[in-house]
């Protein structure tokens, strides 16, 4: 018994000391941290890509701070899964070609990743709201939308690349501009969805009120056309 104790000990020292070296290997000082808030507020290093660590100090790192990113020259990020919420302009106007959200964020705030370089974003079903102009003026061909939003904002993903894009069922409403200047020639979308005027190009929110508000897959043949077709 007693040498089943030792062996615990030494396990959960083990244990420790695998976490105090993983923080060690990330240099804490170059990020501005709020240890009350839990939030990382500034980054204070070079552009390049930085792996944000879990814990500072022994605090758990579970925001990214408005504007905390912002304009820092990064070309990736690897974000922790300690972080449950991403704020306003967190990574805004970097040259980040892609990122990895990890499914224990809850909530991305307006213009997180606003003017970057992405190409493609998943959205884990962890997160629930996300802020107007969130993914705006980046590269993206490819999105998945969380399947817990119920409404898209403004300009979330305007000024993409997007040719298709999926909306779930979950969300009921979708605000002006949200799609804004893509080039998308099909849209999957559920029944009765709110459209705000402008939420995607060239006919689509006129051929969808007007047709029912039905679900279904809307494709055109091409980004000049306006008339969209419905199929199941």
């Amino acid at each position: 018994m007693k040498k089943l104790k030792v062996v615990s000990v030494v396990l959960v020292c083990l244990v420790a000391l695998v976490l105090m070296s993983c923080e060690d290997n990330i240099n804490t000082e170059l990020f501005t941290f709020n240890s009350a808030t839990g939030a990382i507020t500034r980054y204070n290093g070079p552009g390049g890509h930085v792996t944000i660590p879990a814990s500072i100090d022994g605090r758990p790192v579970t925001a990214i701070g408005s504007r905390a990113f912002f304009d820092r020259g990064l070309t990736g990020v690897t974000i922790p899964s300690s972080v449950t919420s991403i704020r306003s302009e967190a990574f805004a106007r970097n040259r980040l070609t892609g990122v990895i959200i990890p499914n224990s964020v809850t909530s991305i705030g307006g213009m997180a990743f606003l003017y970057n370089h992405l190409t493609s974003v998943v959205i884990p079903d962890s997160v629930t709201s996300i802020g107007l102009y969130a993914f705006a003026g980046n590269r993206l061909s490819s999105v998945t939308i969380s399947n817990s939003i119920i409404s898209i904002p403004q300009s979330a993903f305007e000024y993409n690349r997007l040719a298709s894009v999926i909306i779930p069922q979950s969300v009921t409403n979708i605000e002006w501009s949200a799609f804004f200047n893509n080039v998308l020639t099909s849209i999957t979308i559920g029944a009765n969805v709110t459209l705000g005027n402008f939420s995607f190009p060239a006919g689509f929110v006129d051929t969808y009120n007007n047709g029912g508000r039905l679900a279904g897959t809307y494709t055109r043949p091409d980004t000049t056309s306006w008339a969209w077709t419905r199929r199941l």
